[in-house]
Formats: structure tokens, sequence, C-alpha cells
């Protein structure tokens, strides 16, 4: 399973596009905040696609979820904006509550840095970075393997 993973566009609908174009072949799409209604208008290329969203530090009024727990390609991953994880500081108490959750990654941005992270626990960190600055992740679930990639538009 293909995961695409988008943080921070603060606005960019159109990288947002871009990378939803590029990758028609991931399975679902997840934006880590910051940008909700960056994905409103693309419904023709998230149909057939799951969609997942958390709210970010700069979403007022939102009514999205701060973080949310979903199993995708048999695992579980922790998803969230990472503002409430105080990950500009550290990332552990992302890390304690994924573990807490028996998540076996745990998905952030709020930095707006690219990040990848593996803990033999195990638990894989990433961060897509922001797709602003034309940053972005994907994630390929085969089986057992994770493999997490950095990439760019």
């Amino acid at each position: 399973m293909r995961l695409l993973i988008l943080s921070d566009s603060h606005g960019d609908a159109a990288s947002c596009m871009l990378a939803l174009r590029l990758h028609p072949e991931a399975e679902a799409v997840i934006h880590l905040g910051d940008g909700e209604d960056d994905l409103n208008g693309f419904s023709f290329l998230l149909k057939d696609k799951i969609l997942i969203q958390v709210r970010g530090n700069n979403a007022w009024g939102s009514l999205l979820p701060e973080k949310q727990i979903v199993q995708l390609g048999g695992k579980r991953i922790y998803v969230c904006h990472g503002h409430n994880e105080k990950v500009k500081m550290t990332t552990e108490l992302l890390i304690q509550s994924a573990i807490k959750e028996n998540c076996e990654i745990a998905l952030f941005g709020h930095t707006h840095r690219q990040e990848s992270i593996y803990l033999p626990n195990p638990l894989y960190l990433f961060n897509p970075g922001s797709i602003r600055a034309g940053e972005y992740g994907m994630i390929d679930i085969i089986g057992n393997q994770i493999i997490c990639v950095e990439s760019k538009l």
C-alpha cells in the first residue's frame, strides 16, 4: 500500500495538486495539518483514495481531530500535526504517545523539516516537511516492510 503524506501547505493548493497528480498510485492521502482546505476542489484526484486529515496549529475553527490512530496496510499509524506533541523541541512526547497507542508509524508535521527516523521499538517517525516548500513524503507498506521516502516536487 502506498501512502502520500502532505503537511503544512498553508494555502498552497497548487503544490498539493501537483503531488496528487505525480502519485495517482497512492491508495491513501494523509494531510498532517495547516492547510486542510488546500485539498478542496480536488475530489477528481482523491476519488477512490482514503483521505485522512488532522488539524494544525493554524487551523482556527477547524472541526478536524487533533490526532488520529488509523490502520492502513496492516499497520497502526499515529497521525498528528505535532504542535501538541511539542515536536519543535523534541520528539519524545510523540514517541511516547505512539508507543502507548501500539503504533508502528508516527506521522507529524509542524517543523517544516523532512525527517525520517527508525527506532528499534519498532517505530518509524516520519515528517514529510512542508509541501509549500515542495517537500512531501511517500510510505510504502509491503507486508511487514515499511519504506519511508522523503520527496521533493
